[in-house]
């Protein structure tokens, strides 16, 4: 879609004598039809002006209602251009029916400058048989004066596409332009080049005035008028996308993919242009082959969400440039200079710019064919009917250089003379003289960024709540409320300066609401508010749309925002100064302003400064993220400046983002920056958890908890005596209770038996570390005022319409346990591993069996999938998403191996993403499976093996194992995967450790089998070993020597250097450790995106198959993914194992071994998900 920028060379279209010369697949994607839906309901897309009146000032009794319709701001169509309307038929257009198909084939075959391939006409013939007038699109960036590939190419091609019957629309690219920072991304600017483009193709002939078959439109202005359906289609395609896959597309904005610094302009570029093609509803995108990169994107876009209806790609070839090896055309010097100093070789056709303007420019448009003039000592004239007798003779060195350029430049003039009559005189000499003045550096990003005026959201007009406090106490009180503040004297002179300074804060409607946002929230709201602040609640529907809350579905997220307000207003929350505002409403009826913010934003921001914000989606910063999560923090911080905030009142997890703003701020020459004045994370209420977790119900209260749920929650919660640090209760009382209660006091039961009202909180926490007051009797306390919180809530939604609105709001709240957890509407569920019987085997030799006699747990596979059956959403409801433990008992002795004990732990990271971990603990007759799964990129890869591992190794057990059919196996799951990936382009990936114990029937002896791919690991202790009768030996006998921990495998990661050699002689690129700088383990099964043609062998699926006897007695093996071994040494592991199994020949319990393995990694600082499984053999 870029058009290149000025350097010597080539040739423009003034330069010579200035004398006068349908319905989506998925809820999440109905998002984007319900914008498009309530446009038209609006009035917008109906054919009038495409514009409906101007915005009304909001009302306040209407702002805590879900958004109604959305409409758009008034967007103009400037002169010269045509309005888009959709839903519309097109204007009658002139009649080619009767034109055989053949010849419509033809004129399209000669846009591409070589026959058309089979794909393709069938494609055509097949389309204008259902379409007399198919829609073709072509897009470009207004980038200066207009080459003669933008002018008179262009123009041509699109009259080919008129002849053919096709309605032809050209979008004038000016904000794609702005965010490629052309002009420095001035809008004025860019408009005016805008303008000069159309006087040109009106001046060669494209008239839209005079063609019913072609509209000529300004994509700032049809962006903003149809803003629901365009930028949810941004949007939706954002989600569907990795950053690294976008950002293959720098060559469509005239940028290279390999640049040193990428600013995020890189990756809302592309996603625009995916939007452009839908919301001109084209069938055939006919653009320049430098734009191939950009079809692609569309082409994979359209496989992803499986849509019928594929639209034709046509690329017309680039002129090159007059200079040797010039691949494309410049734009200054006259004509007849240009061309007298273009290179062109005698006999020489390969890249030879003079042929090729005469190919694709000269021929094309002179059907008589073309003489050149030669004296008659030279020969005289020729005339070529057409071009390749030209070539020929040309190439036979019939024809010399010093003939051909003086006819090339002839022709080019009298074709360039109606345009150069056209800007001879008046208001047109006058834009094109302006036109000249202004330069685009040739190096992209040179030239200085204007800083654009950009105006907030419209205000309404209301007179707000004074405050009765002075200067400093309005100044104390707003501090308080942050736990960090940058800066105090901002805020100290903002204070001084406004009576009602707008603070912010934003929240996704995204499930249940625990007590931090409900009750910690209206504690700092109304302090704020009493300080004379006015608190603008942005509801984030659309965004919890974007982070895919709730399954992506719009309708369910803004139910649940719908109930969160209802819960603020019974907890007591002062709505005087309080706005809630609604980003899907907000956004859309202002789209020109807010889409410009975010735009200005991308282009001033590295992609790697915006990833270190991505955290504020809660998830982690990560290889294989989704464009989309690279949208939510430009988006995120262009809202502070569209509610024209003065102070960021958010969690402190939000800092990063809140930062970017002001970062801006000093990029985009902004006097005021927003005050940060970041809040409290409350902690969860067990051990070690340092805030609240929706995914754990047990480490939170939740707003609608019942008086029993409360007490039970709080009475198990975390409280070391004396302890102050990272005590959950103390930091409730004194962030929650001792606040609300300010005025009466917290009333405690000592030690001594009496009780005493703390009027600070800081007396109740002396004495608390003086042992005067003990824990339980906190705890007590502690309930007893969140159920006097609660109350009012639980009265309000026992009744009426908020009882109602309630069941529903819950309704969503399992829908988002059990939604595509990958960000893909079509990709596969996320799964909750569960275990389906749990047991524990005594000493004796009988087994016990599961929860029910009946249980078969013979070829079951611990790793199911969810939302089959309604029992599953029971099993799903008592246990969390981010952690699932499984107690396996296999006691039959079908193989001669008991598994006297096994645990399987799967937990969430504390990074907030969701678990991409699974395992597997599986048995039948011939043989028992332990393995496990480390995710990465999503869960696909993990789900899919949870399904087909058991299956593939059960296929090649024959009498035994033989490795080679177990590595074609693995192979082959590899190979099925990625097949499946490519088509759905889930990068997801998994390293696989799995353990398989059988009894071998040939030799009658155990083993065991690891097959490694990644960097999991297996250890194993196998105790000493006893005589016959199962007693140790005693007497003169040899004393066994001690158990040793063992390693059955090695980690396929940089860190090997057998492995990182292997990966080099494949001719792997390893930048910090990392397979192409972004995967850390070198063997996985998946993770298509570097397991490209071009990367054969970099990253491998072929296990490492290691094969021992298993020794005859006990051994303990523990079975993890890398968030144990990143903290954890193997012996150490073995020893926090032991410690529970019982290795004195004690009661075994894998589970407390698994549980003890886990917390101790997450003490020792392992954030990533850890999967454990351990086994007493």
């Amino acid at each position: 879609m870029p058009q290149k920028k000025n350097s010597p060379g080539k040739a423009d279209m003034f330069t010579a004598k200035m004398t006068p010369t349908p319905e989506l697949q998925s809820k999440r994607n109905e998002c984007s039809a319900f914008f498009f839906k309530q446009q038209l309901r609006a009035g917008i897309s109906k054919g009038n002006s495409g514009a409906p009146g101007p915005v009304k000032a909001r009302e306040r009794k209407d702002s805590m209602a879900p958004p109604p319709a959305p409409s758009s701001a008034a967007a103009v169509v400037q002169k010269g251009f045509s309005a888009l309307n959709l839903g519309t038929p097109l204007p009658p257009a002139p009649e080619v029916a009767a034109l055989p198909i053949d010849e419509k084939l033809a004129k399209l075959a000669a846009i591409t400058g070589a026959p058309l391939s089979s794909e393709h006409e069938a494609q055509l013939r097949a389309l204008f048989a259902e379409k007399p007038h198919p829609i073709a699109y072509d897009g470009f960036e207004p980038s200066g004066r207009v080459t003669l590939a933008a002018g008179l190419l262009r123009a041509l091609n699109a009259q080919r596409l008129m002849d053919a019957g096709c309605h032809v629309r050209l979008l004038v690219a000016d904000s794609h332009a702005l965010l490629n920072n052309k002009f420095g991304g001035d809008p004025k600017k860019l408009q005016s080049v805008s303008s000069y483009m159309v006087e040109v193709w009106k001046a060669l002939g494209l008239d839209t005035e005079k063609l019913p078959n072609l509209e000529i439109m300004l994509a700032s202005t049809e962006t903003a008028r149809h803003a629901g359906a365009y930028w949810s289609q941004v949007l939706d395609a954002a989600g569907r996308f990795t950053v690294e896959r976008v950002q293959q597309c720098a060559p469509i904005m005239g940028r290279k993919a390999d640049d040193a610094v990428h600013n995020t302009n890189r990756i809302l570029y592309p996603l625009m242009q995916v939007a452009d093609g839908f919301l001109l509803q084209a069938d055939i995108y006919q653009m320049g082959a430098d734009q191939d990169a950009g079809n692609e994107l569309v082409r994979d876009y359209i496989a992803q969400k499986e849509l019928p209806n594929k639209p034709v790609f046509l690329s017309h070839p680039l002129l090159l440039g007059l200079k040797q090896e010039q691949l494309k055309m410049s734009t200054r010097t006259p004509i007849k200079t240009k061309i007298k100093k273009a290179y062109c070789v005698p006999g020489e056709v390969e890249g030879n710019p003079v042929l090729n303007y005469l190919k694709y420019v000269v021929f094309p448009l002179h059907a008589e064919g073309v003489t050149l003039e030669r004296s008659e000592k030279n020969g005289g004239n020729l005339t070529f009917a057409t071009y390749q007798e030209l070539e020929t003779a040309f190439a036979g060195e019939k024809v010399h250089p010093a003939d051909l350029k003086p006819c090339l430049t002839k022709y080019i003039n009298a074709l360039l003379e109606p345009v150069r009559q056209h800007f001879a005189s008046g208001p047109l000499k006058t834009m094109f003289a302006s036109i000249k003045k202004l330069k685009v550096s040739p190096t992209p990003d040179a030239d200085k960024l204007a800083n654009l005026t950009l105006p907030g959201f419209p205000e309404a007009v209301k007179e707000w709540k004074p405050s009765p406090l002075t200067l400093e106490e309005r100044y104390a009180v707003a501090r308080s409320v942050g736990e960090e503040c940058i800066q105090e004297n901002e805020l100290q002179a903002l204070v001084e300066k406004k009576d009602h300074p707008v603070c912010y804060d934003g929240f996704e409607p995204s499930g249940r609401m625990h007590i931090a946002q409900g009750v910690l929230r209206t504690v700092n709201v109304n302090k704020l508010t009493s300080a004379g602040s006015v608190f603008r609640f942005w509801v984030a529907d659309w965004f919890a749309m974007l982070n895919n809350k709730m399954g992506g579905d719009i309708d369910k997220i803004r139910l649940v925002g719908q109930y969160m307000v209802e819960i603020w207003k019974s907890v007591g929350m002062d709505m005087t100064n309080v706005e809630f505002l609604w980003a899907s409403k907000e956004i859309i009826a202002h789209s020109a302003s807010y889409w410009l913010r975010v735009m200005d934003i991308a282009r001033r921001t590295t992609i790697a400064r915006t990833l270190k914000c991505c955290t504020i989606m809660g998830r982690k910063e990560k290889e294989g993220m989704q464009a989309a999560q690279i949208l939510y923090p430009l988006m995120q911080c262009a809202d502070i400046f569209n509610l024209k905030a003065d102070i960021c009142q958010l969690g402190i997890d939000q800092r990063k983002i809140n930062m970017l703003a002001r970062d801006y701020c000093d990029q985009a020459k902004i006097r005021f920056k927003p005050v940060i004045l970041s809040h409290h994370m409350l902690m969860g209420l067990k051990e070690g958890q340092e805030k609240m977790s929706k995914s754990d119900p047990e480490s939170a209260i939740f707003m609608e908890d019942a008086a029993d749920d409360v007490s039970r929650k709080i009475e198990k919660a975390f409280c070391p005596e004396g302890v102050v640090e990272a005590n959950p209760i103390l930091d409730y009382l004194k962030h929650i209770i001792c606040p609300r209660y300010a005025a009466t006091g917290v009333t405690v039961k000592q030690v001594d038996g009496t009780e005493k009202t703390f009027v600070a909180y800081q007396e109740l926490e002396d004495a608390f570390v003086a042992r005067q007051v003990n824990g339980a009797d906190l705890k007590t306390a502690l309930t007893k005022y969140l159920n006097e919180i609660l109350e009012p809530v639980r009265e309000h939604f026992s009744k009426g319409e908020a009882k109602e609105l309630l069941a529903k709001s819950q309704n969503s709240v399992h829908f988002e346990h059990r939604s595509p957890m990958n960000g893909s509407a079509t990709s596969s569920p996320h799964r909750l591993q569960r275990a389906l019987t749990k047991a524990r085997a005594d000493s004796s030799d009988e087994p016990l069996r599961g929860i029910a006699d009946d249980v078969d747990v013979d070829n079951e596979v611990y790793g199911s999938e969810d939302g089959e059956e309604e029992s599953d959403v029971e099993n799903q409801e008592e246990q969390s998403a981010s952690e699932s433990a499984g107690v396996v008992t296999v006691g039959v002795k079908k193989n001669a191996i008991r598994l006297l004990d096994v645990a399987s732990l799967s937990v969430e990271g504390s990074q907030g993403h969701v678990n991409e971990d699974r395992f597997v603990v599986a048995s039948n007759e011939r043989f028992h499976l332990l393995a496990v799964m480390d995710g990465h990129g999503g869960s696909w890869a993990g789900d899919f093996l949870v399904d087909e591992l058991f299956k593939a190794i059960d296929k090649v057990y024959d009498d035994g194992f033989d490795q080679t059919k177990l590595k074609d196996a693995m192979e082959e799951l590899d190979r099925s995967f990625c097949a499946m990936a490519t088509r759905k382009m889930d990068t997801s990936g998994a390293c696989l450790l799995a353990v398989l114990l059988y009894v071998d029937p040939n030799t009658d002896t155990p083993q065991k089998i690891v097959l490694n791919i990644g960097d999991c690991r297996a250890i194993i202790q196998e105790a000493p070993e006893s005589d016959s009768t199962g007693k140790k030996a005693k007497g003169n006998s040899p004393a066994p020597a001690a158990a040793k921990t063992l390693a059955l495998s090695e980690d396929h990661c940089a860190s090997n250097v057998k492995e990182r050699m292997r990966a080099l002689r494949s001719g792997a690129y390893i930048q910090n450790n990392r397979i192409a700088g972004v995967l850390e383990p070198f063997r996985t099964i998946g993770d298509i995106d570097v397991k490209g043609p071009d990367m054969k062998n970099w990253v491998i699926a072929t296990p490492e198959i290691r094969q021992s006897e298993l020794l005859v007695g006990r051994s303990n093996l523990v079975i993890a993914t890398d968030g144990v071994w990143t903290v954890l040494n193997n012996d150490r592991t073995m020893a926090l194992a032991l410690k529970e199994l019982g290795a004195s020949g004690g009661r075994p319990s894998a589970e407390s071994a698994a549980q003890a393995i886990v917390k101790e990694a997450r003490e020792f600082g392992s954030c990533d998900d850890v999967t454990v499984i351990v086994v007493s053999v």
